[in-house]
Parts: C-alpha cells; sequence; structure tokens
C-alpha cells in the first residue's frame, strides 16, 4: 500500500457537541432562510429533489458545477456522506469531494484535500491539491471498485491526532465498510472550505445525488460505531437522461474487495518525522527550504545555485556560466527499494542541456569520477536512460529508452526506478499528459554498490540557468521485495501497420441510439490496453438482425490519427 507524508497544520472553528457539519437536506433546502448549513456557488446548477436529497439539475453544458461551505479542518475529524451517480465513472464523469480547501472556487488552484469518486480508474481516492503544483495521489482504492452502471456509496474518512488518515467506502449492497487505503499527513497548510464538485457529460447533467453529510470530532482516535443507513428509495431518472446501460468488460482479474469487519480498524501511532517508516527519503520542499535549520534532509554542494520557488519546488538558479550544479543528500543504498520524483525542464533536451540524478555513488562530487548508478534525462537522443558510472572506466549503459520520447518544448515527468531482492532492476517514466507509467527499460544489477550519496546534476547553456525544477522525491524500501506489477510499454505504430488489439483492448463505453430531439445518437469507446491505434486501420459496423452477418464498415479516421491507452473517443 502507497503511503505518503506530509506535515499538515490545522486551525479550528468554534463547533456545537462533537459535530462540525450535519446536512440531510430534510428542510428541502440548501441555502437561504438562515439555515445551519448555507451553501453557496452554484446554487443554480442544484435542487433538493423529492427524497430529500441534493441532486444535479444542470444543463448539458454546465459541467463543472459546484457548491461550498464553510467549515474548518482539524485532526481527530471524521467524514462522512452518501452518494449516488446514474451511470459507470469516467474519465468526464467523476466527483470530487473536499475535505478542505484554502480557496471557494474548487475548480480552480487551491490547497487542499480531496476525495476522488470515478474517473477513468473508476476507484476511490484520496487526492492533494496544490497551488502551481501538479495534484498528488496520496491513496490510490481498487482499481474498478466503482465498476457499474448504476454507483450508490457510502465515504468514510478518518484523520487521527497522530496524522494517521484512513478512507474507507460501503457500497449500498455491502454490510461493512471497506478500507481504501491509509497514509500519514503531517505536515501544514490551511483549510475553511468543504465542499463538492461534479465532472459531467452532456447526459449526465442531473445524474449526481448527495445526502447525509457528517463532520464531527474523532473521540480519542476511536470513532463512534457506524449506524446503518436508511433504506432509501430509489430515484428515478430524468426522461432526457435514460440511456441504455454501459458495456463494460468482465476483468477476469478482479476480486472481490477486502471487508473489514471492524467499522473503525485500530491505528498504531506514527512515529515523529524525524524517523519515517519504510521511507529512505521523503521531500517535497513544503517548509520553503532545502537545506539550513533542523531539516530531515540536508542537501548540501552548490546550494547557491538552486533556490525554492514560490510553488515549493526546487528550482535551479544559477547563473549563466555556472554549469554544471550539483546538490547531494546522504542515503544509504540497497536492495529493495523504490525511487521516484518529477522534474520539469523549461527546453528541449540537448547535448547542453539535461540531467543526471544520481541513485547512488561513493563521492560526493558527482561531475567527478565517482561509482554509481545515475539516471539520464534527456542529451543528444532526448531520452531517458539509466548509466553505471565506475572509476577510470568508460560509463556503462544499461538502460537505452526510446529515442525522442523528451522531444518537446517543456518536459514535466515523473521517474520511478525499482530494484528488487534479486536484482532486477527496472526504469519507468510518465510524462504529466499520460494516464501511466511507460516502462523504459529493465536489467539485472547484480554486483554490489558500496554508496551512501543521493542527488542531482544539471548541465545547462547559458540561457536555462533557471530553468530546471524538481519535487517530490521519495525513496522508499520495496515491500516484501514484490515490485508494482510490470505495465506493458507503450507502442507508437508505423504509418502503415497497426498492433493487433485483444478483444478487451478497445471498449464500448456509452451508446445513445435514441437521443432526445435536436440530438445525435453515438458511441463513446475507450482504449484499455497500453497500445497506440491508429484509428485508420480500425473500423465501426453493425449486425444484420436477420442472419447475423455484419453490415457495410466504416473506417473511423480518413488520415493518421493515433488512439493512445486510457483515452476515449466519441464517435
Amino acid at each position: 500500500m502507497n503511503k505518503f507524508f506530509f506535515f499538515v497544520s490545522f486551525f479550528l472553528l468554534p463547533c456545537v457537541s462533537f459535530s462540525q457539519l450535519s446536512e440531510n437536506f430534510s428542510d428541502d433546502l440548501f441555502h437561504g432562510s438562515d439555515r445551519s448549513v448555507e451553501w453557496t456557488g452554484d446554487v443554480n446548477k442544484f435542487i433538493v429533489n423529492e427524497y430529500f436529497q441534493l441532486q444535479l439539475n444542470a444543463s448539458s453544458t454546465d459541467s463543472p458545477a459546484q457548491l461550498t461551505t464553510s467549515l474548518a479542518f482539524s485532526r481527530n475529524m471524521q467524514w462522512e456522506w452518501w452518494m449516488k451517480t446514474d451511470f459507470n465513472p469516467a474519465a468526464s464523469n467523476y466527483t470530487e469531494v473536499f475535505l478542505c480547501s484554502d480557496e471557494n472556487n474548487l475548480t480552480g488552484e487551491q490547497n487542499g484535500l480531496f476525495v476522488l469518486i470515478g474517473s477513468a480508474q473508476k476507484n476511490v481516492c484520496l487526492v492533494l491539491s496544490q497551488k502551481g503544483k501538479y495534484n498528488t495521489t496520496l491513496i490510490s482504492g481498487t482499481t474498478n471498485r466503482l465498476n457499474q452502471t448504476s454507483v450508490s456509496l457510502r465515504l468514510k474518512a478518518t484523520l487521527d491526532n497522530n496524522g494517521n488518515f484512513n478512507l474507507y467506502s460501503k457500497l449500498d449492497d455491502e454490510t461493512d465498510y471497506v478500507l481504501e487505503g491509509s497514509c500519514s499527513i503531517l505536515e501544514s497548510f490551511d483549510g475553511t472550505v468543504f465542499g463538492i464538485a461534479c465532472y459531467f457529460s452532456s447526459t449526465y447533467s442531473k445524474a449526481f445525488y448527495f445526502d447525509d453529510f457528517l463532520v464531527r470530532k474523532l473521540e480519542s482516535g476511536n470513532p463512534e460505531p457506524e449506524q446503518e443507513p436508511e433504506q432509501r428509495p430509489e430515484p428515478e431518472l430524468e426522461p432526457e437522461t435514460e440511456l441504455e446501460p454501459e458495456l463494460e468488460p468482465e476483468s477476469e482479474s478482479e476480486s472481490e474487495p477486502e471487508v473489514e469487519h471492524e467499522p473503525e480498524p485500530e491505528v498504531e501511532p506514527k512515529p515523529e518525522l524525524e524517523s519515517v517508516p519504510d521511507s529512505t527519503l521523503s521531500e517535497n520542499f513544503f517548509d520553503g527550504l532545502f537545506h539550513g535549520g533542523t531539516r530531515q534532509v540536508e542537501w548540501t554542494g552548490d546550494t547557491g545555485k538552486f533556490t525554492v520557488n514560490g510553488y515549493l519546488q526546487l528550482q535551479l538558479n544559477a547563473s549563466g556560466a555556472d554549469s554544471p550544479a550539483q546538490l547531494k543528500t546522504s542515503l544509504a543504498f540497497s536492495r529493495n527499494m523504490q525511487w521516484e520524483w518529477w522534474m520539469k525542464t523549461d527546453f528541449n533536451p540537448t547535448e547542453s542541456n539535461y540531467t543526471k540524478v544520481f541513485l547512488c555513488s561513493d563521492e560526493s562530487n558527482l561531475t567527478g569520477d565517482p561509482n554509481g548508478l545515475f539516471v539520464r534525462i534527456g542529451y543528444g537522443k532526448k531520452n531517458i536512460c539509466l548509466i553505471r558510472s565506475q572509476k577510470g572506466k568508460n560509463n556503462k549503459m544499461l538502460i537505452e529508452g526510446k529515442e525522442k520520447r523528451l522531444d518537446k518544448a517543456t518536459v514535466a515527468l515523473r521517474l520511478k526506478a525499482v530494484l528488487d531482492g534479486n536484482g532486477n532492476f527496472r526504469l519507468y517514466s510518465k510524462l504529466d499528459d499520460e494516464t501511466d507509467y511507460v516502462l523504459e527499460g529493465n536489467c539485472s544489477i547484480l554486483e554490489s554498490l558500496e554508496s551512501s550519496v543521493f542527488g542531482v546534476v544539471c548541465y545547462f547553456s547559458s540561457t536555462r540557468s533557471k530553468a530546471f525544477y524538481f519535487d517530490d522525491f521519495l525513496v522508499k524500501d520495496l515491500e516484501s521485495g514484490n515490485p508494482e506489477p510490470e505495465p506493458e510499454p507503450k507502442q507508437e505504430p508505423d504509418s502503415n501497420s497497426n498492433p493487433d488489439p485483444d478483444p478487451s483492448d478497445i471498449i464500448i463505453s456509452e451508446i445513445l441510439f435514441d437521443p432526445p430531439a435536436g440530438s445525435a445518437e453515438y458511441v463513446e469507446i475507450y482504449n484499455n490496453s497500453y497500445k497506440v491505434f491508429d484509428l485508420r486501420f480500425l473500423s465501426f459496423t453493425t449486425r444484420k438482425p436477420s442472419d447475423g452477418s455484419l453490415n457495410k464498415s466504416y473506417p473511423l479516421a480518413g488520415s493518421e490519427t493515433l488512439f493512445h491507452p486510457q483515452e476515449y473517443l466519441v464517435i
């Protein structure tokens, strides 16, 4: 289970009894009339329906729609709510419930924590949003848990005084809550806003429902027993949203989610930040520093050539003649380890402008002649490589990634490297516009490496002396020597061929065959593979009811059009 560590500072508002927010819309209202809970935002896009549920009631072009209310965020809190969606979640149809935000506009930039329900992975996640940064998933949940034509469930989140955060869900046909995941929140942001944001396609503008919001104090880390929800009538779809159920493949690998038989499992208190478990290094520059003081991670080297910028990212801040620039920190190297980090460069890589990230080195001077392993990002082939450096010898290329993968004016990506107990090494990358990691390559590392240094080196021309950015360094133990499942590498088609699709590669995810007046029929398809298809070589057809033979087929594109993994296409 992935674990992330953050500091969060909290401020309490006055509250009555043990409840900071209790809302069931029993007065048939959600704003105005001196209500104890006043919702603001897109109030004209929501109603309270005949079942006393908050329901989205927007026009087809109104996405996204949001409501917010005032609520201070603190430790020792528990959040609960019920919700329903009359569709199978997709990349364009999902919900974000903000447990806290420092901004009223939940669809813009804010510092906060939100639970993501749905989207392309059809799961329940906890996500950290940070101004000027990309969102970070703290809890990933179970893929395809919400893979149903209609999803009705209860959500529960708890945060105790030690920073232990647990996220649970319970589908309406389940008896007990299921633990989606846990993480530690140990660092600092303010939040005085609670709210919901609905993202929807034109046919689902009235297909979101919410009820039974309850935010209360967590008593001494032992929440009260869960109350069974009342039996609620099923609201009927509005006529304009009546659709044929979505067609989804059955996943042979999908297993029954594990059910927690206790409503709130007991969690051991987390230790102080100085001794973070199963994490050798965790650095996100939240304190606005990278050296000095009493930091857990102390970076040394060319400290005068770097800064922590306004987005709390480590940024190169050198003069034009200062190349190369390096920073390093102490880190023991061993097997059963995983390295992750995010980085960005505001240029197209060249032989003069590139980065080395040393996973290990036996020397503090990374630009000298160390024994070690480093990942090179960029250089002449604009790719990602793993290189073995050896004193007195030429460097040895162990993994050479795909050429021109980084051939862009600006490159933002995440890197991940994994070494298991048998010496199997794998290198992955994920550009910020990609959904999944891509395998750059693998190799075997069987020799012993004596090293205690981890670090970065930036090589740059005079015009790129402030164009390197780094964040979210995480080095941790690989759980029990069992690395994460290895994704298939993405494949790029050539101009005259296409990879052979397997039966589950391309899915018909939605059909509208009887549209309202003035609308059109359509079929939505989804690329469920890691393959890239050229739509010229894919056709759409139907079968004759009389004998089952195929009607005339129609190519999906007349010119080269690439259909990438995890993309949707409406025909």
